[in-house]
């Protein structure tokens, strides 16, 4: 009996022993699957960059504008016409030394696209190791998989960089509030000024970052610490006032670009920005966003006045940033007054995968918690990738297609006239061919999107004439036209009304509007005077992004 009893007795000391040990054998278990899941992530997000740069192809206009503007012949006309691209001078001068060092090829920029992705890798990595001490697992399958950074943050403009590196700055003023250390602040401080000579749009998401930063500290008792953090941001805010100027100057030319933002608009955008399946996508994140906060909530109470808390802290920031950023993003934009796309938005959904990372990691103490994040991260891996395959085998342009044509068939004496005049930026850079080529309308400098140009011609009263008697002096002399990008045709029998000199029509400044009005022009002249034509074959037009899939149309012989 005795003996029964002691039996007895020892078996239930060992249970307790026995569940725990059985807890840290799943404990393990779960950490090696999210260890494996963060490494598959990385693999496929590594494999789906180099798959866009395999088959991104030749540069589209807008990456051939940020080429042609950092290896202008001097640095002193870089710097003289920097403000007519998007991005602060940092960016074209990166650019410029990687064309030093490893050329100016279409395959050596893509490799630069490359690497790009891999820093936003990089940081995710980076962020999640110092902050929760695991992988990044929720951010990485939001971000990695989305095709707004596979293929927009991976092309030649300052998005991709400059995200990866808001990213980074994200991280370590994370760390800050935890572990406020000189080195941290330094380190914080230098990838800060870095974000926001890579982009502009990074500038109202660090001064979002800094004020949550300046609040949790206050609340924190660390006071000290934002001090330091606002006068980094200061440092930061009197570097960019060298640019007021410039793109002050430019803005009375992009006047031209400028339409009212509205919430609906940029809703749009912004669900375009996260990523394929388009909605299903969006709806993904809003709800990560909305359960992870309802749980950080409720964390909240359970820390309860421990204000100081690390936990609190980190859960404070990535709930406030995501919070204030987004309609301080919609303000910024909206005073700003441009006709934003996708690609925009790059830098905020980076923010916010960056806080839903965060979060998740945060709050992931229960086991049934961490397998949530795993089946999602599981899930994300067999979905995303077959929704974005389409977009990111896409090639960006088919100008260089359409300009290799013209080199072997155009003659010294016929006209190229590239329309809409924006396709210039592109055309200049792939074309060599000994045929004289034109915009519609005639501008002279075609490196880069000159506004300034486009605006003195939406003044002109008759910006078309030019091109005409250009046109007409080519067909009558028995020499062809070849006719790069698009054409409005009229309808039998229809009339084209006269536009008035902007802005002295109702479509003010809209040159959008200017641009379709010009075509139609170049389409009456073709119907009235030209005796035959047809499009000529450059290629698969169906694996050519939209943007600028571009046609060839040769026409000759003069009729009155």
């Amino acid at each position: 009996m005795a003996a029964a009893s002691f039996a007895a007795g020892v078996s239930m000391r060992e249970a307790p022993r026995q569940a725990a040990e059985n807890q840290g054998r799943f404990d393990d278990v779960l950490t090696w699957l999210e260890r494996a899941a963060a490494l598959a992530l990385t693999v496929a997000v590594v494999l789906l960059l180099l798959t866009r740069a395999q088959h991104a192809g030749a540069l589209w206009r807008d990456e051939c504008a940020a080429v042609q503007l950092a290896q202008m012949p001097t640095l002193s006309e870089l710097f003289a016409n920097f403000q007519r691209e998007s991005f602060p001078a940092l960016f074209p001068l990166t650019i410029r030394g990687f064309a030093a060092v490893f050329g100016s090829s279409d395959g050596g920029f893509r490799i630069f696209g490359f690497l790009v992705g891999l820093s936003m890798v990089g940081a995710f990595w980076l962020n999640a190791c110092r902050l929760t001490n695991g992988p990044p697992l929720l951010g990485l399958a939001l971000l990695g998989l989305n095709t707004t950074f596979l293929c927009w943050g991976t092309g030649m403009r300052g998005y991709g960089i400059g995200s990866a590196a808001i990213v980074l700055t994200f991280g370590l003023m994370a760390r800050i509030l935890i572990r406020p250390t000189t080195p941290g602040l330094v380190a914080m401080g230098a990838v800060a000024l870095m974000a926001i000579h890579f982009l502009f749009y990074n500038t109202i998401l660090f001064a979002c970052m800094v004020l949550i930063a300046l609040a949790i500290s206050w609340r924190s008792g660390r006071s000290k610490t934002g001090l330091l953090v606002a006068a980094i941001a200061g440092f930061g805010a009197l570097t960019m006032v060298p640019y007021l100027g410039p793109f002050g100057q430019e803005s009375q030319s992009t006047i031209v670009l400028q339409i009212p933002m509205t919430v609906d608009w940029f809703a749009t955008q912004l669900d375009l920005a996260l990523g394929l399946p388009l909605h299903w996508t969006a709806l993904l994140w809003g709800s990560l966003w909305l359960g992870l906060t309802a749980l950080a909530l409720g964390r909240f109470r359970a820390i309860g006045r421990d204000r100081a808390a690390p936990e609190a802290s980190l859960l404070s920031f990535a709930v406030l940033v995501p919070v204030l950023a987004v309609p301080a993003y919609f303000a910024f934009l909206k005073i700003v007054n441009y006709r934003t796309r996708e690609w925009y938005y790059l830098a905020l959904i980076s923010i916010l995968a960056a806080s839903l990372d965060l979060l998740a990691a945060t709050l992931c103490r229960s086991d049934w918690m961490r397998m949530v994040r795993l089946a999602a991260v599981v899930v994300a891996l067999a979905v995303l990738p077959a929704a974005s395959w389409g977009q990111i085998s896409l090639r960006q342009t088919n100008v260089d297609l359409v300009a290799r044509q013209l080199e072997e068939r155009a003659q010294p004496n016929d006209l190229v006239v590239v329309n809409p005049w924006m396709l210039g930026v592109s055309f200049n850079r792939y074309y060599h061919g000994s045929a004289k080529w034109v915009t519609n309308p005639l501008m002279d400098d075609h490196r880069l999107h000159r506004y300034d140009l486009l605006k003195a011609n939406m003044m002109s009263p008759d910006a078309f004439a030019g091109l005409q008697a250009m046109m007409t002096e080519t067909l009558r002399a028995n020499h062809r036209i070849w006719i790069v990008g698009r054409t409005y045709l009229p309808e039998p029998g229809g009339h084209l009304e006269p536009l008035p000199p902007a802005p002295h029509s109702k479509y003010g400044w809209d040159g959008d509007t200017y641009a379709v009005f010009w075509s139609a022009q170049l389409g009456d002249f073709m119907v009235k005077h030209v005796s035959s034509g047809g499009f000529v074959p450059v290629g698969d037009d169906e694996g050519v992004n939209p943007l600028e899939r571009e046609r060839l149309f040769m026409v000759e012989g003069w009729r009155d």
